[in-house]
């Protein structure tokens, strides 16, 4: 089995450049928000399960979720929340393992926002931290979102502290610079994964 590196980062920190780049360094990366929306993406099983359990309504007029209608009823309700991670989060696992068995690259990178938070950090290999300093974060937050400097600081306050995740992390790269700065770095980065 190939080795995998959690790629994670707080908000705006950079995560989504970060695989990108590796991607094209010719690694095989996937995104656990992305497998967690596939697996309930137009026709798919458990998409239809969801439509029985909590109504029609809970679909848009081009038969894919409503999101943020689910978002509602289930964070209003533990039980509705229970039974939706019951049914998505063994489907969510199943891909990500047969991601793994199938990795062609020397290493695999998975990335996702709240793997330390989740304590999903257990079921990789290593842990690679997007760090960035909140002035930063905020700034980008701002900017990308379009989000106010108290939404931006809201957003970061749900999130485990930069302290936390730096001494659980076991690379990190410090993302304070530009595109280019972010290419070296991811690189190295890469580099020293290919010597393990």
């Amino acid at each position: 089995m190939k080795p995998v590196v959690g790629l994670t980062g707080g908000i705006a920190s950079g995560k989504s450049s970060a695989a990108a780049i590796f991607a094209a360094l010719g690694v095989d990366c996937i995104d656990a928000d992305g497998v967690a929306k596939a697996v309930v993406a137009k026709g798919e099983p458990a998409l239809r399960q969801i439509a029985e359990q909590f109504g029609p309504e809970i679909l848009l007029e081009s038969g894919d979720l409503n999101r943020p209608a689910l978002r509602k009823l289930v964070f209003s309700d533990p039980d509705q929340l229970r039974w939706l991670e019951a049914l998505t989060h063994p489907l969510v696992y199943q891909r990500l393992k047969d991601w793994r068995a199938n990795i062609s690259s020397h290493y695999g990178i998975l990335v996702s926002p709240l793997m330390l938070e989740r304590r999903q950090h257990h079921t990789v290999d290593r842990v690679l931290l997007i760090d960035v300093p909140p002035e930063v974060q905020i700034q980008r937050t701002m900017a990308r979102d379009g989000s106010t400097e108290h939404e931006a600081q809201a957003i970061m306050a749900t999130q485990m502290a930069r302290h936390e995740k730096r001494a659980l992390a076991d690379d990190i790269i410090l993302n304070d610079g530009d595109l280019t700065s972010l290419r070296h770095k991811v690189q190295s980065q890469h580099d020293a994964y290919m010597k393990l």
